[in-house]
């Protein structure tokens, strides 16, 4: 288990946060060519939710630092309208491995 994908429905659209454990990093997908500010802060609080459930579910977990891991936000280009966004978020989760940064289709 290396990549957890938590799909997110915020301001009428879907957008997608990746923890990547393999990079050590967060990664929020939005996924269509838009101001983004609103969709990060929401993940920023979806992130940190997520780091203090990832500490209490495994608090002696040594391999994995969730606290330390960095966050990136990549646009996606796919997408041409609000509709198309959770059809994007779900092609993203089947074809995202981990280690590439492509997020078009």
């Amino acid at each position: 288990m290396h990549l957890i994908f938590l799909p997110m429905y915020y301001a009428q659209s879907w957008y997608l946060v990746v923890a990547n454990f393999r990079t050590g990093r967060f990664e929020v997908i939005c996924p269509i060519s838009m101001d983004c500010n609103e969709i990060e802060r929401d993940a920023s609080t979806v992130i940190q939710n997520f780091k203090w459930m990832f500490k209490l579910a495994y608090p002696h977990s040594v391999r994995v630092n969730v606290f330390k891991m960095s966050t990136t936000t990549l646009i996606a280009s796919s997408a041409k309208n609000l509709c198309d966004s959770g059809i994007f978020v779900m092609k993203f989760m089947k074809s995202h491995d981990g280690d590439k940064q492509r997020v078009t289709f």
